[in-house]
């Protein structure tokens, strides 16, 4: 796999260095990167970036109404709260990170996990271009038989690592060139980190597997620690600092506390450096933002489907037919019905796998439902294709589950 990436990045030209971290009882892993603070500078003050770029938040508001709008990020909420801090005399470099596993082959044996970066100040459409984003570095994959612990331990000291040079910069701000040639100081925020579900987990520190992680040094199951049954702990930075000065186990015995494994080394949330200690502004733990798409898939579809199941118990197998007639004949090796006679394992569908399954599944409850399951199940079919249509997604699917939508609800 690292003569795979460093074939990749040796076509992206010079500015990558290598960082190697040892995990005790592990075999070194590599991260591959670049300076984060350079990358900054080049997307801030490309030319090509001009057209629509974003300096100072605005209010905007309907020209018929006088409500205030939210169009873009420079008229938000969170633009006009970081502005107002760091003072008139600076400009907010508005941080968006991407991190997520990716399948490089169709075997899937090469992996990689990319950081990329773009700025908010980028209007949407210069974002999609190669002057609005970069790769910032690239995770090294752990083995599987690595314990989570050191997993999540090695992914924390690497993003942290990656990212140290923005850290730097984030109080005394970068004296840079915008896309126009004007010399601003930038100070950078965490203005979102893009992921999907589990990777919001890892960036968080809060998930592993299906485990709540209340703190970051331990994985106990939250009922058994003492810090967060207290009502008034929140998810915030000085209140997760708290929890880990205050940590301890409930059970007396904490080799036999569920879930308890202890780190080898108690690292902190990569989030916790996107807070300045003398001036907290922000909780950058809201900065996370599942992928919507993913959410959508993850979160809701598992009940529709559940409560298809028990609507029409009778449907499962026409159902099931019609899944399996697509795994043979696309290279979509896990689609199933959740929970179902032939494929008990659970709902852990890909985003694309879960639209095959809507595609079928409209076939099969298009005249079983009553008026208002059929409206529920439109609501979200419609608000689900609303997410998924993104630039550069996967539009094939997109527009072949649509036709049918269009077909048997919108008739």
């Amino acid at each position: 796999m690292e003569a795979f990436e460093l074939e990749q990045l040796d076509g992206l030209g010079r500015g990558w260095s290598t960082v190697t971290f040892q995990v005790e009882g592990q075999p070194p892993q590599t991260m591959h990167l670049r300076d984060a603070s350079q990358a900054f500078a080049d997307i801030y003050g490309n030319p090509n970036n001009a057209e629509g770029f974003m300096l100072r938040p605005w209010i905007d508001s309907d020209p018929a109404t006088g409500q205030r709008q939210f169009s873009t990020p420079d008229t938000g909420t969170w633009w006009h709260d970081a502005q107002a801090k760091i003072g008139e005399d600076a400009f907010v470099g508005a941080v968006i990170l991407y991190s997520d596993v990716t399948h490089l082959s169709e075997n899937g044996r090469k992996k990689a996990h990319p950081l990329m970066m773009t700025l908010a100040n980028v209007s949407q459409t210069k974002r999609w271009a190669t002057s609005g984003h970069c790769l910032l570095g690239t995770f090294p994959i752990p083995p599987r038989s690595m314990p989570s612990a050191q997993k999540t331990e090695l992914w924390d000291r690497f993003a942290v690592t990656a990212l140290e040079p923005l850290f730097a910069g984030m109080e005394r701000g970068f004296l840079l060139k915008d896309p126009n040639g004007v010399e601003r100081v930038v100070k950078p925020r965490l203005y979102a980190w893009a992921c999907d579900y589990p990777e919001s987990g890892k960036i968080s520190g809060t998930l592993s597997g299906g485990t709540e992680r209340p703190c970051s040094i331990c994985y106990a199951q939250k009922d058994h620690l003492w810090a967060v049954q207290s009502p008034n702990v929140t998810r915030t930075v000085s209140d997760q600092r708290w929890i880990v000065a205050n940590h301890r186990a409930l059970s007396p015995n904490p080799e036999k506390t569920v879930g308890s494994f202890f780190s080898t080394f108690p690292s902190e949330s990569v989030l916790w450096k996107w807070e300045i200690p003398r001036a907290p502004w922000s909780n950058p733990y809201q900065a996370i933002m599942p992928d919507i798409m993913h959410q959508a898939d993850l979160g809701i579809l598992h009940h529709i489907l559940a409560a298809i199941r028990t609507k029409l118990p009778r449907e499962l197998g026409v159902f099931d037919g019609r899944l399996s007639y697509v795994r043979d004949h696309t290279r979509i090796t896990h689609l199933r019905f959740p929970e179902t006679t032939y494929f008990a394992t659970g709902a852990n569908l890909a985003a694309f796998e879960h639209r095959a399954v809507l595609q079928v599944l409209v076939f099969i409850v298009a005249d079983k439902l009553t008026p208002d399951e059929m409206e529920a199940l439109r609501l979200y079919l419609e608000w689900y294709l609303l997410c998924c249509h993104v630039p550069g997604h996967t539009e094939g699917s997109l527009l072949q589950l649509e036709g049918l939508t269009l077909r048997y609800f919108w008739m």
